[in-house]
């Protein structure tokens, strides 16, 4: 090729590569991030068309720090710290964007403007010259395409076990043991659902949500037109009206948000619509009525995506533990999805009833930060559960209703919840099941408090420090799930 055709050919390539800025319009060299879907709905849209977005801005609450600054114990004062840190940064933070889009709503370019506290950034429909305009301002740091997630259909499974009380997969997280040693199956904990709905009506699901919030039609009572919900709730707090017990935590209550519809597809700000009203369901930060820990039944994709970061990050300074599937991509090496494979989250793979790992589950590394991926995996193939016919498969496995039995007695939130006190290193087929409490040290080191329990856990048939190990399948730090009947 002459040197004046490479010479072109060069300038093709180049323009090619930055189509995506030219779209926007000529940034500045502090323009935000644009996201790479969302640059490609823009070269497809006509000027006029609205394109849904999330904006994110740079000013970001310190949750962490407001969770710190007040005196241990007190959830109330907690629960308004932490939101009342979160929404004073967005509101002061989103003040001038604000006003910028209702000027563009008033002329017809901007649509459902959605300002968010959880996280400091605004969900909006525009067209692409005022996504160029927004991306310029100073205090943006991106600017996402509002994906739509779809959740795996529920379908019948094959080959199921027979009707047993408790399920199989109760047994392998070892539940009738906590319920026994501990004489509680969650009462106190609060466990939320963010999926589908729920099927209000069902005899394994009563007495009904203590709260509701539909994000997607705005309906006040529960429904499921989906089933995704109904299922995945009875595999956390389902009782046993058919003869078999199909949740972990039956003595728990429960709140649900609905941010997936009759086909299971939810936009992002549903979500995050959902994951904000969990912070804080009757709108006073005062009273701490957040849930303990949130089923997330649900993935965005095998690619690392930051678009729930800073809502999971709100939820951990509040002591919500953030419960992940590790989505349906696998079987491949780096088939991990978003959240659930990101640092901020808790990824739970499943396995079926032989602690084979399930072919659709997610696999490591995390594309996100190269880590060991799922952290845990757990019953969640041919899963009984609330809606008929019974044998299902789904995503989320019965780990989520673990966290509900980990902190039964509502502990400190400067207990310091972290995903190393839950997380045990994963085995090569993932079928580590996670016991871990979260509790404040106590005298003696873990051996010698698991050694101390070994006694009691002795009155449930287990005669050994062998068998003991052998059945949470895990370094004995992690094992601490023994609790001195002294304290």
């Amino acid at each position: 090729m002459k040197a004046g055709g490479i010479a072109l050919l060069i300038r093709h390539l180049v323009a090619i590569a930055s189509a995506p800025a030219l779209l926007l319009g000529a940034l500045s060299a502090n323009a935000a991030s644009v996201g790479s879907s969302l640059a490609d709905a823009l070269r497809a849209a006509d000027a006029d068309d609205k394109i849904e977005i999330i904006i994110e801005l740079h000013a970001q609450a310190d949750a962490a720090a407001a969770a710190a600054s007040v005196p241990s114990g007190d959830r109330n004062a907690h629960s308004a710290a932490v939101i009342g840190a979160l929404q004073s940064t967005a509101s002061s933070a989103q003040a001038g964007l604000r006003t910028y889009l209702a000027g563009q709503e008033a002329s017809g370019t901007v649509a459902d403007v959605t300002p968010f506290w959880i996280f400091n950034g605004i969900s909006v429909r525009s067209t692409k010259a005022v996504v160029s305009a927004i991306a310029s301002r100073p205090e943006i740091a991106s600017v996402t395409l509002d994906e739509t997630i779809t959740l795996p259909p529920v379908t019948p499974g094959t080959g199921g076990a027979a009707i047993a009380a408790p399920e199989w997969g109760i047994n392998k997280v070892g539940a009738p043991i906590v319920w026994n040693f501990l004489g509680t199956k969650g009462e106190g904990s609060v466990v939320g659902i963010l999926d589908t709905g729920l099927d209000p009506d069902h005899p394994d699901l009563l007495p009904c949500p203590v709260a509701w919030f539909d994000a997607v039609n705005g309906n006040p009572d529960p429904y499921d037109d989906n089933n995704h919900g109904s299922h995945v709730t009875g595999t956390s707090v389902g009782g046993n009206a058919g003869g078999s017990d199909i949740g972990v935590a039956p003595g728990a209550r429960y709140i649900s948000c609905k941010a997936f519809d009759q086909n299971g597809s939810g936009s992002s700000t549903n979500i995050l619509r959902c994951m904000q009203w969990f912070t804080d369901p009757d709108g006073n930060p005062g009273t701490a009525d957040y849930p303990d820990v949130v089923n997330n039944s649900w993935s965005s994709g095998p690619n690392c995506s930051t678009t729930f970061t800073n809502s999971v990050r709100a939820w951990w300074a509040l002591g919500i533990f953030p419960d992940f599937a590790a989505g349906g991509f696998g079987p491949g090496v780096g088939s991990a999805a978003s959240p659930g494979q990101n640092p901020e989250s808790f990824g739970v793979g499943a396995t079926d009833i032989n602690d084979v790992i399930a072919s659709f589950s997610g696999r490591g590394p995390s594309s996100c930060d190269g880590s060991i991926f799922p952290e845990v995996s757990a019953p969640g193939v041919n899963i009984r559960s609330s809606i008929s016919p019974g044998w299902l498969r789904e995503l989320q496995r019965y780990l989520h209703g673990d966290p509900a039995r980990r902190w039964l007695r509502r502990p400190d939130p400067k207990c310091g919840r972290s995903r190393r006190q839950v997380r045990p290193a994963a085995n090569a087929v993932g079928s580590v099941r996670s016991h871990a409490i979260c509790e404040r040290s106590r005298s003696g080191g873990p051996r010698q408090r698991l050694r101390r329990g070994s006694n009691q856990l002795r009155a449930v048939g287990l005669r050994s420090m062998s068998r003991i190990k052998a059945l949470f399948r895990k370094p004995v730090e992690y094992a601490q799930v023994i609790r001195q009947s002294s304290t």
